[in-house]
């Protein structure tokens, strides 16, 4: 799985292994209360620009909402701060199901 990839790689503006990185963003949406969606969500949050797997792969694999999700987090490259990335997520994800 993706977890194989990415543990030997670190992110760019942290020294933090990505897999590390990954399981954290999901354990701390998680522990704020957060549906399974948002979770899976924030496991996957980094993929589409950190390792070979696509939007397709995740798409098949994890469903729409979270492919939609994970793409929007990965489209804009300006979003600095975990917490606006947070943020995107609840609200994008708040969006798709109304």
């Amino acid at each position: 799985m993706f977890l194989r990839h990415l543990k030997t790689k670190k992110r760019i503006k942290e020294d933090i292994n990505l897999a590390f990185h990954s399981i954290s963003v999901g354990f701390m949406l998680k522990d704020m209360g957060c549906d399974s969606t948002l979770v899976i969500s924030g496991l996957l949050h980094d993929i589409i620009e950190d390792s070979e797997y696509d939007y397709e792969y995740i798409k098949t694999n994890y469903g729409f909402e979270i492919a939609q999700n994970v793409l929007k987090l990965s489209e804009d490259m300006n979003i600095n701060s975990w917490k606006e990335k947070l943020n995107l997520l609840i609200i994008y994800t708040m969006k798709m199901r109304i």
